[in-house]
């Protein structure tokens, strides 16, 4: 169920928006656990990309509460938060000899996963917002922990073991126990997303199909097929009645059986897929509002990267920002904002990504 020709919804083609970048506040960090807010703080009010903290390691993941925005660096595994208004950049953990994953939040606590490359050992952790010791949810050698989500009871996660042997879908209580396994499959990517009652991931060549987008019980059990599109998924969100996500023409060749990169949305309970924005430059992340959708474009010639938005319905995409670093990662919203974690190609062989975490207001 839910494989089909996709419909198309809207023009294809973009407008141009607002670019370039300014500085926000100082940026600087602090050790894990100091909760000191100094730092300077400029007029957001429609000026454009402002910087909200920089010098950061590879920031692969971004989410935003009602007072702060977190990210997650895979380059030092380091866990940040920095004011939404600006300020000083707080370090909640660094689990030095790791890699940064995903992060995820809920009204008390920060949630993320972490692996380490050279003994291949996948973690997921949170911290208390305000800070303290962070505490191990889960651990399991020989795997990659990826994407997180949370509810109210419970994390659950893809858990990739090393290799590509096997994948599967877990979870565990929130404050700690034993891991549940609600769903296997290979294989299976780092994206996930939750509603009040599923669970919902990507597949990437799920044998001889499409990439699609499953769920499954918070409980576990049946698995369903919600759509499949030829091209890889990159990117999921949910609201009340559809899930969202881009998939990516890794092929480099546009034909039936691998169309341009598109925005897709589909019924959560199923369908074919409906086209929101078609011919994209690589898009990678994606995020929902009650109006709009919003993503991250990639230009392989100019290697910089945009953000962009459309109607839920379609139409045509707005260009928000350009001209930012090559790879945008991840992006979050809230009522005013576009936030989103920049991160810069080396400058020359064997040196460190960089990166920065930015916000756009209005979005």
């Amino acid at each position: 169920m839910g494989c089909g020709n996709a419909t198309s919804s809207g023009d294809p083609e973009a407008r141009a928006g607002t670019a370039g970048s300014s500085q926000l506040g100082d940026g600087g960090s602090s050790a894990a656990g100091d909760r000191s807010t100094g730092g300077g703080m400029a007029n957001l009010g429609g000026s454009g990309p402002q910087t909200l903290a920089d010098s950061q390691n590879w920031p692969v993941s971004i989410a935003v509460d009602g007072s702060d925005v977190y990210w997650a660096n895979d380059g030092d595994a380091a866990v940040s938060k920095v004011p939404i208004g600006g300020g000083k950049v707080t370090i909640l953990s660094d689990e030095l000899g790791s890699r940064g994953k995903q992060i995820a939040l809920d009204a008390t606590h920060v949630y993320w996963t972490t692996y380490s490359a050279g003994a291949v050992l996948g973690t997921l952790s949170k911290v208390a917002k305000g800070g303290g010791s962070p505490s191990v949810l889960a651990s399991e050698e020989e795997h990659v922990f990826a994407g997180v989500v949370v509810d109210e009871a419970f994390a659950y996660w893809p858990n990739n073991v090393s290799g590509g042997a096997q994948t599967q879908l877990e979870r565990v209580p929130v404050d700690g126990g034993t891991p549940t396994v609600l769903a296997t499959q290979n294989p299976l990517t780092d994206l996930i997303a939750v509603d009040a009652t599923d669970v919902y991931w990507a597949t990437r060549n799920l044998g001889d199909v499409e990439n699609c987008i499953m769920k499954v019980s918070k409980q576990g059990g049946k698995q369903m097929r919600v759509a499949c599109y030829p091209n890889e998924p990159f990117g999921l969100a949910l609201d009340a009645e559809y899930v969202y996500w881009i998939a990516d023409n890794s092929s480099g060749s546009n034909n039936d059986f691998h169309p341009p990169d598109a925005v897709l949305k589909a019924p959560k309970n199923g369908g074919p897929p409906t086209i929101l924005a078609m011919a994209q430059a690589h898009p990678r992340a994606i995020a929902v509002d009650d109006t709009s959708v919003f993503w991250s474009n990639y230009n392989t010639e100019s290697r910089d990267g945009s953000l962009l938005k459309v109607s839920k319905n379609g139409g045509t995409p707005v260009v928000l920002a350009s001209a930012q670093a090559a790879y945008i990662m991840s992006i979050a919203v809230d009522e005013t904002s576009l936030y989103w974690a920049n991160t810069a190609s080396p400058v020359a062989p064997g040196a460190p990504f960089s990166g920065s975490i930015m916000k756009l207001t209005p979005k």
